[in-house]
């Protein structure tokens, strides 16, 4: 469905108009009493002819040198003016208001039916955001109560028995392989009577030719319609909603019809579909889901700790005012697999206001890696929005554990291959789904550590961590280090991050590489074969004279 200029005006009250005959003084106060700019201007059979403006109606002032009271309303006329009809294309009319303030609408007689500012496409805009905002409100709630439904007491999705109903649910209904064959076997006689139609090979070659079934994240709103509204599953959702089946089915049917509308741009939404879909999110959002077990104390916020330099980056001007969140999710215990914060806290967190959007709709808080800066975050640090409760502004996170796995594979692997490459001995540690690993320690005396980090930035780095519980001694450690800067980068052919971290208590000089935990297989195999051979390299070359200096401030 095109978006026409109609779409804007659709309910606009009667423009406000002048007559060229008129004053000029009531064509300027008619513009100051409604905070107007500018006035189309009609003749007395309501055919468009102009406007007038604040400027124009200064110029002709300057021009005639006579008391405005003395000028009717055409010796100020603008002529210029662009005209649209109401089935224009709205964004031919879009590429004009960027350079104007005010377009016209007339019909086929040349009669105003209408004004458009940009402050009204704007709003149209707005609205249609909103409107599928909404839409997605009501699908991230769905959501949330099928894995609800699938998760254990402690709030772990059962990923196996979620994926079973889904094949269940939404797999083929048992027509498709009798159809195929029906073909097949039509075709095969058809086209070579002499060929029979082999059974045990066609079923064969169905079994692995045969689609799995999508995974819940990529499941349409009419797959989770079906995942909740089944008939073998509604016993497990009659309690959530309190409603009878079928009037949820027709309900969410109608939303979903609503949501295609708006997706597919077939029709534009008439204000009884807009309530409909507001009235649905909000009571999606009012359903409260009973904890299946007392919320586990262990699981509340940890504030971030500044110390922590290993487990997070260093934020930018240049990041997402989001950020921070994403650092101190990150910096949680590893132990910690859920923390629950309200949206007061998130907003301590980051030092800023949530968006209005944020508290009023579910979809902002959605788990979306493509489109959604916030969520991003998140999940770049390994967490991942289990269940959100608007009414009360409060947020669960848990830890992604693909991305826990992800990390324990690739640290294991790289400390397995530093092992057997490296003259030294590696440090003991145990490896967990953190996003940094402690590889070598500098003992004796102790003090700094050689480490591994992914950073917020996209990057891998080996670092020589320096941290002797004692800033001051810390820094001097540090300063005395890089008065040999020139030297150890000569040494080691390369250059280096220095990072005195002035307002922290460690300091920390880095080799960046890059490389995310997110990346292919193959890139993962290259890093770890560049770290290897980094983390040879740079403990060489910065020990003995790291150690003179830890041994100097002890």
């Amino acid at each position: 469905m095109p978006f026409t200029v109609q779409d804007l005006i659709e309910n606009q009250p009667s423009p406000l108009t002048i007559t060229l005959d008129e004053p000029l003084q009531k064509a300027l106060d008619l513009m100051t009493s409604n905070d107007y700019t500018q006035l189309p201007v009609v003749d007395k059979l309501g055919v468009l002819r102009g406007i007038v403006s604040g400027n124009s109606i200064l110029d002709a002032l300057m021009k005639w040198r006579v008391p405005i009271d003395k000028l009717t309303v055409k010796a100020a006329l603008i002529t210029q003016t662009k005209k649209y009809r109401p089935s224009d294309d709205l964004f031919e009319l879009l590429d004009d208001l960027s350079k104007t303030y005010v377009v016209l609408i007339v019909n086929g007689d040349g009669h105003l039916v209408g004004i458009v500012t940009s402050f009204d496409t704007t709003e149209y805009f707005r609205q249609q955001a909103e409107d599928m905002m909404l839409a997605e409100d009501i699908e991230s709630a769905l959501k949330e109560h099928i894995k609800f439904v699938h998760s254990d007491e402690k709030g772990n999705i059962d990923d196996n028995s979620l994926n079973e109903i889904i094949a269940k649910v939404l797999g083929n209904k048992g027509n498709d392989k009798d159809r195929a064959k029906a073909i097949l076997a039509k075709y095969l006689k058809a086209s070579s009577p002499s060929l029979a139609f082999n059974a045990p090979l066609f079923e064969e070659t169905f079994a692995s030719t045969k689609p799995h079934p999508p995974t819940f994240e990529k499941l349409t709103l009419h797959d989770y319609i079906q995942l909740i509204t089944h008939p073998s599953q509604w016993p497990s959702y009659s309690e959530i909603y309190s409603i009878d089946r079928d009037s949820l089915h027709q309900m969410l049917e109608e939303v979903r019809n609503i949501r295609n509308s708006l997706a597919h741009f077939r029709d534009d939404i008439t204000p009884a579909h807009r309530e409909k879909l507001r009235y649905c999110a909000n009571w999606l959002n009012g359903l409260q889901l009973e904890a299946k077990a007392p919320i586990d104390q262990g699981t509340a916020f940890v504030p971030n700790n500044d110390e922590i330099l290993s487990a997070e980056d260093s934020l930018t001007t240049e990041d997402s005012r989001y950020a921070p969140l994403a650092f101190a999710l990150q910096s949680q215990p590893a132990s910690y697999k859920t923390v629950n914060l309200t949206f007061k806290e998130i907003e301590s967190i980051i030092h800023d206001t949530l968006p209005a959007s944020a508290l009023r709709h579910r979809a902002w808080w959605a788990n979306d890696e493509q489109s959604h800066v916030q969520s991003q975050g998140w999940l770049d640090a390994g967490w991942r929005v289990s269940s959100v409760n608007m009414s009360q502004h409060h947020v669960t996170f848990s830890r992604t554990q693909e991305r826990e796995k992800a990390y324990i594979t690739f640290f294991s692997e790289l400390l397995e291959a530093v092992q057997k490459a490296a003259p030294f001995a590696l440090k003991e540690m145990r490896v967990s789904g953190s996003n940094w690993h402690s590889v070598y320690s500098l003992n004796p005396p102790g003090g700094a550590d050689i480490n591994y980090s992914f950073t917020w930035s996209r990057r891998f780095r080996v670092e020589l961590y320096i941290d002797t519980g004692n800033k001051e001694k810390n820094k001097q450690i540090y300063d005395g280090l890089h008065a040999q800067k020139a030297e150890i980068e000569r040494n080691l052919a390369q250059e280096l991050a220095w990072e005195r971290l002035d307002q922290r208590r460690a300091s920390r000089i880095v080799w960046y590489h890059e490389g995310s935990i997110a990346d292919s297989k193959e890139a993962l195999a290259a890093l770890r074969e560049w770290a290897v051979n980094a983390t040879i390299a740079f403990q060489k070359v910065i020990t003995n004279p790291a150690i003179k200096l830890l041994e100097a401030v002890k």
